[in-house]
């Protein structure tokens, strides 16, 4: 497996003027949201022309991952090979 480090935009967190914000604001508070910024290091699980799959912890067997991500490869804005 590669490990990198993704730089994307994470469209589930909604942030406003860089605060994650709750679950209920105003409807014009929630017209300002943009996604995170983040930058993430993990192992390529699975790399498909739609999504990535990022695991931030793998066992030794390389079988088994920890708390895998999905991130939509059109946020994806780029990778940097660690290894």
């Amino acid at each position: 497996m590669r490990l990198v480090q993704v730089e994307y935009l994470d469209h589930t967190v909604g942030q406003l003027n860089g605060v994650e914000v709750g679950q209920w604001i105003s409807r014009e508070d929630a017209a300002k949201l943009q996604p995170a910024h983040v930058w993430q290091v993990g192992w390529i699980v699975h790399d498909a022309d739609d999504v990535l799959v990022l695991a931030p912890a793998v066992l030794a067997d390389e079988e088994t991952v920890g708390r895998p991500d999905v991130i939509v490869r059109s946020c994806v804005i780029s990778i940097i090979d660690l290894a």
